[in-house]
Order: structure tokens, then C-alpha cells, then sequence
């Protein structure tokens, strides 16, 4: 194995600067082999999991570069050329380059050929694979892995998927996705019960029961589920309270469906909250964090806040980040569009709080365990190390 006596080159090119990824840069940036550069878009997310998502604004202990991304809408779809991170290419050297696996990025195919052509190394980041794949975008996706030296993947199921692709088992690395466990800590560390009472307060709750959705108001949430439970929790806490922290395409059909159910005394949209210190008390406030539809990094999230989750059952609905839930154990599933039952499920754990308070700290433990950054730091440096050497031995 050929072992490098100087320090690996290593740029990381990501659209938007997510702030649950700091922790693991940061990690990276420490290590005596690797000198990391990071750049970054800075434009508003394009993709809809992005929105709501905390940009990193404190000074990084690592080189930094940032700029535009260019986008043009192209077949109803929005494809984006990041020419700055080309030109960094070009004109800098780096052993690896790691960038968001994203299949409209059109810049990472050029990029891919001075890594080639240099004879260094180019690592795809990410889930890999769209919820609701497309046979043209499949072929893609399919082509763009080819040219790369391995995957940075976000569970054990995507690397299967790509097995069975054909992708050498080799090449496939997993790095749990997660969320920045360190900011939730300092979060909750910061969050006075005074404030957690004060949360209460403002939305009504504080003689009954609060539930709490954080997230994108999309349509795959499927929150209008939630919100055709609330009628029949009222029979037995005529005083639940229903939280929603986040901004989206429905929120105004979220707001009528509410006043058609005559609800919307209890149901409070709370608007986009992503710094940890200032969401912190309303999730701590909460009883239970509801998900009807769709979920993703919300799992890992919640559970990092000690809060018991109650989900779909439909798996392929989630995103790999589901994976920190196990139902029974850190939360429950109800039956995916079953309001009845979903009314049910959240009745019985708010009946049993001693039965939530298990959940709670089951998930804590786990997504500690599972997702934190230092099991993120492994797979990053073993992709980087295998790509590093295999180029190295040629």
C-alpha cells in the first residue's frame, strides 16, 4: 500500500455550506495526512430537502472559497454549472476532489476529466438516488459513477443498490448522514426552562399535550394528514396544541384545510426556526415530534433531542436517515394515510409518558452511536485513502 510522506490535497465542493456538516469537515481538516479546501455555493438550496437547512456562517479552520452557482431551467428541471469550483480545479491541484453526487450539477463532468486526466482522484457524496427515479436520469447517474473512483453513501442500502449496479463493492463507502449532534448539545445546554415554558406559553399549551412537525411544508409531509388527526385527539385532550416549524409551498393550504377543520386555534405556523439555540426550547417543549409522510435528517434530529418520533410505515417513503428510528424502540409507526390510526398511535404515548421517556433516551443513545461524526470521519477517510493509494500505485 502506497503511503503518502506529504499531506493529501483534498477539495470539497458542496452547493450550499450545510452547518450539520461542520463537525465532520471539521474532523477531516485535523487529520495530519489531509489538507482540506471546501467550496461552496452561495445561492438560495435548489433542493427541496435543502430548504430550512442551517448555513454555516462562523469562520472554518480550513481553506474556504465561495461564489455563485449558475442555474437554467431545462426540460422543467433546474440544472446548475458551479463554474468557480471549475476554475479551482484548473488552476490548483488537488489529489481528491469530493462533491455533492447530484445529477443536475452538469460541472461535475468536466471536472471529473482534469481529475482524470491528472491522474487524481473524484469521489460522488451522497444519497445517491432521487425517491421518484426516472429511466434517462438512472442512465445518468449511471454514466457519472463510472468515471468516479468511489461513493461516499449514506447507508448499507444504497451501497447494496450500487452493487447490484455493477459498482465494485470496493468502491462504495458508507458515511452515515447526520445532523450537527454538537450544535443540538450546545442548543439544548443554552435552553433555560424559563424559555422551554415561554415556548408553552405562546402556543397555548401549557396545560395540554404539544405535538411538533419541523420541516419543509411540502406535499410529500403529507401534513394534512396531522392535521385531520387533531379533531379526534381533541375528544381525549381537548387542549392539544399542534407546532409547526418550517416554510413551503403549503403552507396556504395548510392554513385553509386547518380553518375547514376547525382547528386553527390550535394549529401554529411558526415559520422557518434553524439555529439550534433558538429552536432548541420549542423542541424541548414538545411531547412528541409527528412525521406523517416523508422524513429525513427530522429522524436523526429529533432523536439527538431526546424527543420520541412517530412515522410512516412506508419505508421507501424516507430518506436513508430513517435508519436511526426503530419502531418500538425509539418511537412508533402508524399506518401511512390511516388518520384513525395515527390519532391512535400518538394517543397511546401521550397516555404513557414513562413509555415515551424510554424512546427518547433509546434514540439519543443511538443516533450517537450510529450517525455521529466520527463514524461520519471513518468512511471519509477510508474512501479517501483507497482512492489515494489505488491512484498513487499506478
Amino acid at each position: 500500500m502506497y503511503l503518502s510522506s506529504t499531506p493529501i490535497r483534498v477539495l470539497v465542493v458542496q452547493q450550499i455550506n450545510r452547518a450539520y456538516r461542520v463537525p465532520l469537515l471539521k474532523r477531516l481538516s485535523e487529520q495530519p495526512d489531509i489538507k482540506l479546501t471546501m467550496i461552496h455555493g452561495t445561492n438560495p438550496p435548489v433542493q427541496a430537502g435543502d430548504a430550512g437547512i442551517s448555513i454555516a456562517t462562523d469562520p472554518l479552520p480550513f481553506s474556504t472559497i465561495s461564489g455563485p452557482i449558475s442555474g437554467i431551467r431545462w426540460n422543467g428541471r433546474e440544472v446548475l454549472w458551479f463554474g468557480l469550483a471549475l476554475k479551482t480545479i484548473k488552476r490548483e491541484f488537488f489529489d481528491i476532489v469530493i462533491t455533492d453526487h447530484y445529477t443536475r450539477l452538469l460541472s461535475i463532468w468536466p471536472m471529473q476529466t482534469i481529475q482524470h486526466q491528472r491522474n487524481a482522484g473524484f469521489i460522488l457524496w451522497g444519497i445517491g438516488f432521487h425517491q421518484h427515479p426516472t429511466p434517462w436520469i438512472d442512465k445518468i447517474r449511471s454514466l457519472m459513477v463510472k468515471r468516479t473512483d468511489a461513493l461516499l453513501l449514506y447507508s448499507e442500502k444504497e451501497s447494496k443498490r450500487y452493487q447490484e449496479m455493477g459498482v465494485p463493492r470496493e468502491k462504495c463507502f458508507v458515511t452515515q448522514n447526520t445532523v450537527d449532534i454538537e450544535g443540538i448539545d450546545a442548543g439544548v445546554a443554552s435552553a433555560t426552562n424559563a424559555r422551554i415554558q415561554e415556548c408553552r406559553q405562546e402556543v397555548g399549551s401549557v396545560e395540554g399535550p404539544l405535538l411538533m412537525h419541523i420541516g419543509r411544508l411540502a406535499k410529500n409531509k403529507r401534513l394534512d394528514l396531522l392535521l385531520c388527526a387533531l379533531p379526534n385527539l381533541q375528544k381525549k385532550w381537548p387542549k392539544i396544541q399542534l407546532a409547526l416549524i418550517g416554510e413551503g409551498p403549503e403552507l396556504e393550504a395548510l392554513h385553509k384545510l386547518a380553518h375547514e377543520l376547525s382547528v386553527s386555534g390550535i394549529v401554529h405556523f411558526l415559520g422557518p426556526i434553524t439555529d439550534h439555540k433558538l429552536l432548541a426550547p420549542w423542541i424541548l417543549s414538545s411531547d412528541l415530534i409527528v412525521a406523517p409522510a416523508q422524513i429525513g435528517l427530522l429522524a436523526p434530529m429529533s432523536l439527538a433531542y431526546g424527543k420520541t418520533l412517530v412515522i410512516s410505515d412506508v419505508s421507501e417513503h424516507h430518506g436513508p436517515e430513517v435508519q436511526a428510528c426503530i419502531p418500538g424502540q425509539t418511537g412508533m409507526n402508524y399506518k401511512y394515510e390511516d388518520v384513525e390510526n395515527l390519532a391512535c398511535v400518538i394517543n397511546d404515548l401521550l397516555a404513557d409518558p414513562e413509555k415515551c421517556q424510554r424512546f427518547a433516551e433509546a434514540g439519543s443513545i443511538r443516533v450517537r452511536e450510529l450517525m455521529c461524526p466520527e463514524r461520519m470521519l471513518d468512511g471519509f477517510l477510508a474512501a479517501i485513502r483507497y482512492v489515494h493509494n489505488m491512484r498513487c500505485s499506478r
